[in-house]
């Protein structure tokens, strides 16, 4: 199996949508597979809701789950940013035989685009300013807090990859692609991506017209609604702070540990 995650604006949409040009590869965008998973481990290992006099081995109803979701014939590519929080128990259900890819970018510069958004659409109230209560002051350093907690969008997929590639010390498993060197030489990062997931690169992707792999649900998941809508034409990352410049000394604990491996 292959999971997908990585930090929220690092070019994971983008991606997905010049991944999903080869029919080689079955990308599924927004899969609801790790909540099912987590839903039914969940209720095999509590012994208080789960009355069953004998249960059937765990394991082999994960697999099950998952060859539900899989299209035969295919490489599957799941993403979900949460992925890399799993894998200890991942490893049962693929029986070890799985790969992670993660899209990197700089947190300063996500949270930068995620600020750019934000002006964009001042009057929307999205789950990013969940974490902000009533009682703080409603400043732009509080919506940056918000983004870069643990439960925030960017901290929590941090922290994920943090967890599976140094804590758990899973690296050889997964891949680091880095937005800027994705834009910037796109061929380079699809050919590392090709060889890490071991099937041969026999299609010239178009990086002049791109097009979600699947349609965007945002607004379902009270997101603004331009948040996973992509170009049509892969451009240069844009690496302009703007306000966040002004709070870079609150938020010098966010190391770049990928950087050795893309």
């Amino acid at each position: 199996m292959i999971f997908y995650a990585g930090l929220p604006r690092s070019g994971s949409t983008v991606l997905a949508a010049i991944l999903s040009q080869d029919t080689k590869l079955a990308v599924h965008e927004n899969c609801n597979l790790l909540g099912v998973l987590n839903t039914v481990r969940a209720f095999y290992t509590d012994r208080e809701r789960n009355k069953a006099s004998s249960n059937p081995d765990v394991v082999k109803v994960l697999k099950a789950i998952v060859s539900v979701y899989v299209e035969e014939g295919k490489t599957n590519i799941f993403k979900d940013r949460r992925w890399p929080l799993y894998l200890d128990y991942m490893e049962g259900a693929t029986e070890g035989n799985y790969k992670v890819i993660c899209t990197v970018r700089p947190p300063m510069e996500c949270l930068a685009s995620f600020d750019r958004l934000l002006l964009k659409t001042p009057e929307y109230f999205s789950q990013v300013e969940d974490l902000t209560t009533n009682n703080s002051l409603f400043t732009t350093k509080t919506k940056y807090d918000s983004l870069l907690h643990i439960q925030g969008s960017i901290g929590s997929a941090y922290a994920a990859m943090y967890e599976a590639a140094i804590v758990q010390k899973r690296a050889e498993r997964m891949l680091f692609v880095d937005y800027k060197k994705l834009c910037s030489n796109p061929e380079e990062q699809l050919a590392r991506i090709y060889s890490f997931l071991e099937i041969p690169l026999t299609i010239k992707h178009d990086f002049g017209k791109l097009k979600n792999a699947s349609v965007p649900n945002d607004e379902r998941r009270r997101m603004t609604d331009n948040l996973h809508v992509i170009e049509k034409e892969l451009r240069a990352s844009n690496t302009n702070l703007g306000r966040v410049q002004h709070f870079l000394p609150y938020y010098n604990n966010y190391e770049e540990f990928w950087e050795k491996w893309t």
